[in-house]
């Protein structure tokens, strides 16, 4: 059997992983592949799968507010206050979907709470 059929029997027994790399691989192609790209990274977030959701948001959201304000400012909050390296690895991608109105806000608050760091050092 070859990899695209092993990815399918993978995503009908349930697997968001399987789904998510469908949808990479139908990503690469035309118009309407590019539809069964978007169809099956949304099943791949029905599924639970993270990566996938990035992806999708990557792909299909462009220039659209993903994550609401309020959201994004105690993502940041967590992100600037947290000194474990997995946490921040974990909430950058989350960062990294702001609007770049949300991500230049970010670069300023987190600017200030270095510098204020720093004078307290």
């Amino acid at each position: 059997m070859d990899r695209l059929t092993m990815l399918w029997i993978q995503a009908l027994h349930g697997s968001g992983k399987a789904y998510r790399k469908l949808g990479l691989v139908f990503a690469a192609g035309g118009i309407e592949e590019r539809t069964l790209a978007k169809i099956c990274l949304e099943r791949s977030m029905e599924l639970g799968d993270e990566y996938g959701f990035f992806l999708y948001h990557k792909l299909f959201c462009k220039g659209g507010q993903v994550i609401d304000d309020f959201s994004y400012r105690t993502i940041c909050n967590e992100y600037i206050r947290t000194r474990s390296l997995v946490k921040r690895r974990q909430l950058k991608p989350y960062l990294e979907l702001g609007t770049k109105k949300q991500r230049a806000l970010f670069r300023a608050h987190y600017a200030r709470c270095k510098n204020a760091e720093s004078r307290k050092n």
